[in-house]
């Protein structure tokens, strides 16, 4: 499979999409393909479909499911919300024998030097990890857990800000993702 940017994958599917003939579940003609005949895939992985959804895809035997949880400033610990969250996704993930894998991936903001945020990033990752494990939803056998610090930022503040308003404008950084798989 090969991975484009999302621009690409549009321009990519508006092309393969004018030239297309109508077709039936299951041909394999329900998702966009390159000039080579491969399936293109989005940065996250998922197939580029030219229909909403059908059973019997190429890429039907797998779907992808994203969550994000959000962190305090210098926090690892879950807040009230975040566990509410979890236990949320917990209860509809619970006992679903189709759950296959699931990656945990922690962030955390650039206020700090590198080598904390890491640390920092890698105990909230293990914090959502631990507490879906403690629901029954994840184990270490199906569960990728990665931490990325403050290399993978969700926004982009200026440095001209104030540290209190810096602090609040970069609370999406402060997060875990996390993505299920599971089979359809």
């Amino acid at each position: 499979m090969i991975k484009l940017p999302l621009g690409s994958i549009i321009m990519a599917g508006m092309l393969l999409l004018a030239s297309a003939v109508p077709a039936s579940a299951g041909d394999g003609l329900d998702v966009v393909r390159d000039t080579r005949g491969g399936v293109v895939t989005s940065a996250n992985g998922n197939c580029v479909r030219t229909k909403w959804m059908t059973d019997n895809s190429i890429c039907g035997a797998m779907g992808r499911e994203n969550h994000v949880v959000y962190f305090g400033f210098n926090k690892s610990s879950l807040s009230a919300d975040a566990k509410a969250s979890l236990d949320a996704l917990a209860a509809q993930m619970q006992g679903s024998e189709k759950v296959t894998g699931a990656k945990i991936y922690g962030y955390a903001d650039r206020i700090g030097n590198p080598a904390y945020n890491e640390a920092l990033s890698m105990k909230r990752a293990k914090a959502v990890q631990s507490y879906l494990s403690k629901k029954g939803v994840v184990n270490s056998r199906v569960t990728q857990t990665r931490w990325f610090g403050e290399n993978v930022p969700a926004t982009n503040c200026s440095d001209a800000l104030s540290h209190a308003a810096l602090v609040a404008c970069l609370a999406p950084d402060r997060r875990v993702e996390i993505e299920f798989e599971y089979a359809m």
